[in-house]
């Protein structure tokens, strides 16, 4: 109205693609919509009493981008067209972490129901794997595993990970940062697994089982603590019935770091 930027809501209950769970309820939503014009955006809420909505921006002319949860405070997900999507997706920079965040968890989800194609989810998931804030970088692998388990696409599965996230890898491993920390052990484990690098698996293997002592006494500092249940899992599968042993041994009578790092490489 007005040669505002109009978005026409409506809600249903959630249910990923092939659920039976029962359709029909409302709810009363308090919906807040971030809305984007070049470098500026504004803050447009309504309450969405019944199963259809319009919300109306403030600001004359088309808006560049919408996001459905503004600052991430709505109890809800969402879902965009695939043009909607793809404006949002290319314009992550300018939201939150808190923002972004909900449009990641909602992308995943309207993938799950059907509702997304996997080109629009795949672009999602390259731009938060370039993201600053760790926990969003870490959470783009989401349904990686899934589609290199069901699709028969391996190959590109294994590719399009290493594009994502190698250089991010080699980047951060061994710095004593937050990423070092704490995102560089979720790069190693999809880097050697869905991304197919048998030089890192073997680097990891390796290590994991001179920490075992496979070869003589147990090296305690031959891997960094924050990836050793990864290079205990490609000990295992490098070295299989040689690193059992030791591994139950370990998760019997290790510290408790080394006891769940034990279990979770079996």
């Amino acid at each position: 109205s007005g040669g505002k930027t109009q978005v026409a809501l409506s809600q249903s209950r959630y249910a990923p693609l092939g659920s039976k769970t029962k359709q029909g309820q409302t709810w009363q939503i308090p919906v807040c919509a971030k809305v984007g014009y070049g470098a500026a955006s504004e803050k447009v809420c309504t309450l969405m009493k019944g199963k259809t909505e319009t919300l109306t921006a403030k600001t004359e002319g088309c808006a560049d981008w919408v996001t459905l949860n503004e600052n991430g405070s709505g109890y809800y997900r969402f879902s965009l067209d695939t043009a909607g999507w793809d404006k949002l997706i290319s314009n992550l920079d300018a939201l939150n972490t808190r923002e972004v965040l909900t449009v990641q968890d909602s992308l995943v989800a309207a993938y799950r129901a059907g509702e997304v194609d996997s080109s629009v989810l795949l672009k999602g998931m390259e731009v938060f794997a370039k993201h600053p804030e760790y926990d969003v970088a870490r959470n783009a692998g989401s349904l990686l595993g899934f589609m290199d388990g069901q699709l028969d696409a391996k190959d590109d599965v294994a590719r399009f990970v290493r594009d994502m996230f190698e250089d991010r890898y080699k980047n951060n491993v061994g710095k004593d940062t937050v990423e070092g920390n704490l995102l560089v052990p979720t790069l190693a484990s999809r880097l050697a697994y869905l991304g197919g690098d048998k030089a890192l698996e073997n680097e990891l293997a390796k290590k994991g089982a001179a920490y075992l002592g496979l070869n003589g006494t147990p090296d305690k500092k031959a891997i960094a603590t924050n990836l050793l249940g990864t290079a205990l899992r490609a000990a295992m599968r490098n070295y299989g019935d040689e690193a059992y042993g030791p591994l139950i041994e370990m998760a019997s009578s290790g510290s408790a770091l080394e006891k769940g790092s034990a279990l979770g490489a079996r």
